[in-house]
């Protein structure tokens, strides 16, 4: 506890009182990050942590993780793509459209 004097006035004294509450932080398994109650939760899906002490992070465009606790994400299979970060599954490839090689949205459709 630190205790500040802010002011004297007719000599009643103002202070504050600072109380600094750390929370232990828990060194999660892989695929987990920490809770801000100390615990572990997995992540959740669309999102992985692939070490332990790494707090989950999305998965990068092209790229997906279907389950909890994923320690990686996998890239999308030829003829589909994610187009955002942190999706669950890839889309198919509309028809008519490039395969796409690359796993990110179609770029131009195929004539």
């Amino acid at each position: 506890m630190v205790i500040r004097f802010k002011s004297c006035l007719l000599g009643v004294a103002l202070f504050s009182v600072v109380i600094k509450v750390h929370f232990a932080q828990a060194t999660c398994a892989a695929g987990q990050s920490p809770t801000v109650d100390g615990g572990c939760v997995d992540c959740a899906p669309g999102k992985y942590s692939p070490a332990e002490g790494v707090d989950c992070m999305n998965c990068l465009r092209g790229s997906y993780a279907p389950n909890n606790g994923s320690l990686t994400c996998t890239a999308c299979p030829l003829g589909t793509y994610a187009a955002n970060e942190g999706q669950t599954q890839c889309d198919e490839c509309p028809a008519g459209w490039c395969v796409c090689v690359c796993a990110l949205p179609p770029p131009a459709k195929a004539y």
